[in-house]
């Protein structure tokens, strides 16, 4: 592809290295591909990267400290959308959110691929995040539709943590697939889709609507829309 370039003018009014604020593992995984790919398709364009999880994130770009916002939210306890005047939304992808299992588990040894019933986990602990609005509602909000109350033991917000503690056998969690893509396969831990519930994560970009049809934003939306 021919790298694109642009004169000087329209960068005068406005950032020309634009900050990004995004989830790690998103950043991990698909992000810093997409920066690295930006190098070479917009050789005009410094982006600069900080990690902050969505409600930093969306705190940061309303206080103008960054100008895209990449943020994301759970089917079964969706976050209120800004106002439509406030902020633009983009939608970028939405991911299936998995059980983790120890592998020893009798829920995980039963087929490839197979899904698993939460009722089958009703005296399991449960490791979630430190955030009452994240996976731990995630986690109440499913095991409610099950019909039981969930055992949360663990806190705890690294996901590379959670997984080896689902490993260690110290409980079993709910992580999106891109969890699995940023920390590798495990060989201790196998991954199963929920049954009879769909569980899944949509991923979004924000920027102000002011910062529309300007070259740099433009050019962060157009990298963020090849994850």
């Amino acid at each position: 592809m021919r790298a694109r370039t642009w004169s000087a003018a329209p960068w005068l009014s406005w950032p020309s290295r634009p900050n990004v604020a995004c989830f790690s593992t998103l950043a991990a995984v698909h992000v810093v591909p997409a920066l690295r790919t930006g190098r070479e398709r917009y050789p005009d364009l410094q982006v600069s990267l900080h990690e902050l999880e969505p409600p930093e994130a969306l705190s940061a770009l309303r206080a103008r400290r960054c100008e895209v916002a990449v943020c994301y939210s759970y089917n079964l306890t969706p976050t209120p959308a800004p106002a439509p005047a406030e902020l633009d939304v983009r939608p970028l992808t939405v991911e299936p959110v998995l059980l983790a299992l120890p592998a020893g588990h009798a829920c995980a040894s039963d087929g490839d691929g197979r899904s698993v019933d939460l009722r089958s986990l009703t005296d399991a602990p449960w490791i979630v995040g430190s955030r009452e609005d994240g996976s731990a509602a995630l986690v109440q909000r499913a095991c409610a539709i099950a019909g039981f109350p969930p055992e949360i033991t663990h806190a705890v917000d690294d996901y590379q943590l959670v997984l080896r503690m689902v490993a260690h056998g110290l409980g079993v969690a709910l992580v999106p697939q891109l969890v699995a893509h940023a920390h590798g396969p495990s060989l201790d831990v196998v991954l199963r889709p929920v049954a009879n519930t769909e569980l899944t994560r949509a991923i979004y970009a924000m920027t102000h609507p002011s910062l529309g049809a300007r070259p740099p934003i433009d050019a962060v939306l157009d990298l963020l829309r090849t994850l």
